[in-house]
């Protein structure tokens, strides 16, 4: 294995923390919103969620490991490893004015996302040919899952309305 091939799986497993830290915070703020998909959709759209540092650091690196530069130098992916194990750390830091609440609802919503997830990432690992390919197509979709992903806690809260009550948290 060389050098390139142990920096992309380690930009993966940040890549992997980083989601579920996001989307622990995600169901923190469905929580806050009392699971309410219209409540949520109008704090995402009239707060400053979308474009705040955490996506911003996201979307950089997102369109930064799209370039040549990402997928001919290691070096790079290395910068970008320690980008996103920085938001790591500061994400897992992050203490909320009141805490999670660990409830049926949130563990259903977040598995909901996470297989959903996992799904779409293993059909794309699939279809590729080559290693160096499904490394990209996993680094590609995480990333741009982990940049959005409070349009999957949007569309798995909508899900897990169908399927639970609401009252249930």
């Amino acid at each position: 294995m060389d050098i390139s091939t142990i920096v992309n799986f380690a930009f993966i497993a940040v890549l992997i923390i980083a989601f579920c830290a996001i989307i622990r915070w995600d169901m923190y703020m469905l929580q806050q919103k009392e699971f309410d998909t219209e409540i949520y959709y109008d704090w995402v759209r009239g707060s400053d969620e979308t474009y705040s540092t955490k996506r911003c650091i996201l979307m950089a690196v997102f369109l930064g490991s799209t370039t040549n530069f990402a997928a001919t130098s290691w070096l790079v992916m290395v910068i970008f490893t320690a980008a996103i194990l920085l938001l790591d750390i500061y994400l897992i830091r992050k203490n909320f004015r009141e805490p999670l609440k660990v409830s049926k609802r949130i563990i259903f919503t977040y598995l909901v996302i996470l297989l959903a997830t996992i799904c779409i990432v293993t059909t794309l690992v699939v279809t590729s040919k080559t290693l160096e390919q499904k490394t990209r197509d996993i680094i590609y979709s995480v990333l741009f899952f982990t940049s959005f992903s409070y349009t999957l806690s949007l569309a798995s809260n909508w899900f897990v309305n169908l399927l639970m009550k609401k009252d249930s948290k």
